[in-house]
């Protein structure tokens, strides 16, 4: 019988995976019987407990460093009188996890268990590195579609297609015609080794390799643990992270047998840091996870004014695509909503508003829509923050219009599954609040936060709209915090000359943020320009309550809104709170 992993299944390994009852001990006093197995893919090992009959996960081969017999533990030695040596064994691991310490029911047992262990660790240990590769040359078969043996552009670009990735084609194109002049004969065709050449130009991100081998005890592949460590100390991952590393290395390592061994190549660790749950928007947030119960003045509601215009007010053609847009823009910032009802009234923003507690009070029980002046015949829009501020629900942009508005709006709505409602904080729900948006310390509960953000590099940014097929851009990055008014604040990078294809920054951003449900963090790509205005380049808007803190990719949209891969920015997040002011 053969494993998963290709391993011819002796006696051992088979005795192994039929199971075995030991004592899992941790002190004199904390034995516990469990029934150890070992998978089909001779790759993890997992436990059923004798009492509850639940079968977890509990180490992985490729975390094993060494596997000791006898009483060679401080925990082993203290019950040195109770078991003999000949029945204990001690599973000792990489990093900072600690011994596995177990007693096994009989001699012959332990030794089974000693001896297969060892088998595979060693197995794992001397596996050539270059096997990760493995996955190249079948995916390439497919792609090669006239089984020349060479790969032209065309089929290279269907190829990376093939593999789920979004490449900029000039660059591609560029790294094509540099791996085939340096590796071939100028054919126009790249063989064998030189698409992996290829694919590796394309993807090589330095600064990914430097935080991969800060956590790699090798510098070549991230173990089990190690990639658990990651997760927890840098991402702040802190629910079932050994399941969600072995969930995110199945979903994202692309060699096969890195997957069997339960590492992680740098490959898999960029394509991870790449994913959604890599991503700097909380992927619990992109699905509809608040109470929908509530009466509607509770929400704040996704609105829009006049979007039949596909334009200004006065000349702007009249159509039903905006409507279709927008409804499918929402996705399945729509046909759901919460229930109860509430006194409607309007309003404009050009409106004498109320002092901030005064109508935080009135719209924590009435509807309020807001929307903009009959003034703005170019359908301009306003800054929805200060309206979001007192909770005003209805607070209606004129969609058709992009900006920083509109951005923030997207981004408010962005949470919640898109499904147009978003639930105020507690202390905008309360009709006997404090809350005063011009008095943070009116919101009672914690804070400030200091937020830093590192601004480490951008990949494949897009041109300026309408500039010259040779110009190329200057980046710069703004980030910018929209709130209340003690809030609002932006920073922005230095600008990098002539690279929108992997620009690097390395600055942090600081930013005190005082009321964080009622946040927005704004990410700007703009181009640099000394002599005139920036140009605008890229952007995304996110609530600061969905960040996600560590390693992770901003992936940029135009100024519609629009997703533009790959674009992106590589950051790297950490929220602090801070002591209370008197």
């Amino acid at each position: 019988r053969n494993s998963g992993r290709g391993l011819r299944l002796d006696e051992t390994l088979e005795q192994m995976q039929q199971g075995s009852l030991m004592r899992k001990v941790k002190s004199k006093s904390w034995k516990k019987q469990r029934y150890l197995e070992l998978q089909d893919d001779c790759m993890t090992v997992w436990h059923k407990s004798k009492k509850t009959g639940h079968t977890k996960y509990t180490f992985s081969i490729s975390d094993v460093e060494t596997v000791r017999e006898g009483h060679q533990s401080e925990v082993l030695q203290s019950l040195a009188e109770e078991f003999p040596p000949e029945h204990c064994f001690t599973v000792v691991f990489h990093g900072r996890r600690g011994n596995l310490d177990l007693i096994a029911g009989s001699p012959e047992e332990a030794q089974c268990w000693v001896r297969g262990l060892r088998r595979l660790v060693e197995i794992v240990t001397k596996m050539d590195q270059q096997e990760q590769m493995d996955q190249y040359p079948s995916a390439g078969l497919k792609a090669d579609k006239n089984r020349d043996g060479r790969m032209s552009f065309k089929e290279v670009r269907q190829l990376l297609k093939m593999m789920n990735m979004d490449m900029n084609e000039d660059h591609a194109l560029w790294l094509f015609q540099v791996t085939e002049c340096t590796h071939a004969s100028a054919s126009g065709t790249l063989e064998g080794e030189e698409f992996v050449l290829f694919y590796k130009a394309l993807t090589q991100r330095d600064e990914v390799l430097g935080v991969f081998r800060a956590f790699s005890r090798d510098g070549k592949k991230l173990t089990l643990l190690e990639f658990v460590d990651f997760l927890q100390q840098e991402q702040l991952e802190r629910e079932n992270t050994q399941e969600l590393a072995m969930e995110l290395m199945a979903r994202y390592e692309p060699s096969e047998t890195a997957r069997a061994r339960h590492v992680l190549s740098v490959d898999g660790f960029l394509l991870y840091l790449r994913s959604p749950e890599g991503s700097i928007f909380n992927p619990a947030h992109g699905t509809l996870y608040q109470d929908m119960t509530q009466p509607l003045c509770h929400y704040f509601i996704s609105s829009s004014h006049n979007t039949y215009l596909l334009e200004d007010q006065l000349r702007g053609q009249s159509s039903i695509e905006g409507y279709i847009r927008i409804i499918e823009s929402q996705g399945p910032i729509f046909i759901g909503g919460p229930v109860g009802e509430g006194l409607a009234r309007l309003g404009s923003h050009h409106l004498r508003l109320p002092p901030g507690n005064a109508f935080a009070r009135h719209n924590a029980g009435q509807l309020t829509r807001i929307y903009p002046s009959g003034l703005r015949t170019d359908s301009s829009n306003y800054d929805p923050q200060e309206m979001w501020n007192v909770g005003c629900q209805l607070v209606a942009l004129n969609v058709q219009t992009a900006g920083a508005e509109m951005d923030l709006s997207d981004g408010l709505f962005r949470q919640n599954g898109r499904c147009g409602y978003v639930l105020k904080p507690a202390f905008l729900r309360d009709a006997g609040t404090a809350f005063d948006p011009d008095d943070p310390r009116s919101r009672a509960e914690g804070g400030p936060w200091r937020l830093a953000i590192q601004v480490i590099s951008g990949q494949q940014l897009p041109k300026v709209a309408n500039s010259k097929p040779s110009a190329i851009v200057d980046p710069l990055v703004r980030v910018e915090i929209h709130g209340v008014p003690a809030d609002q604040a932006r920073r922005e990078t230095q600008y990098v000359e002539n690279n929108g294809f992997n620009p690097s920054w390395g600055e942090t951003l600081p930013f005190k943020v005082h009321v964080p449900e009622l946040a927005l963090v704004r990410f700007v790509v703009e181009d640099y320009d000394k002599a005139s205005r920036n140009d605008f380049v890229a952007q995304f808007t996110l609530p600061f309550a969905s960040l996600k803190s560590g390693y992770r990719h901003v992936h940029l949209l135009s100024k519609d809104g629009t997703a533009i891969p790959p674009s992106s920015l590589f950051v790297h997040v950490q929220i602090t709170e801070l002591p209370r002011p008197e």
